[in-house]
């Protein structure tokens, strides 16, 4: 089995927001997205984090 991990930056906007209310909404954007990627089955988690340079997370996909 697989796994992808991502790392995005997140705009400005995204400071405005929890860590949890950011980890919940990409999450779900993600599980609603997933046929979008012919081959990721199912997105398990996102996590995001503060990081010096940018707010990151990571998903998944098993």
């Amino acid at each position: 089995m697989k796994v992808a991990i991502i790392t995005i930056k997140l705009l400005e906007e995204s400071a405005e927001k929890s860590i949890k209310d950011l980890e919940k909404e990409l999450l779900n954007w993600f599980k609603e997205n997933t046929f979008l990627i012919p081959w990721a089955q199912d997105i398990k988690n996102v996590k995001v984090k503060e990081n010096s340079e940018t707010q990151a997370f990571h998903y998944d996909i098993s």
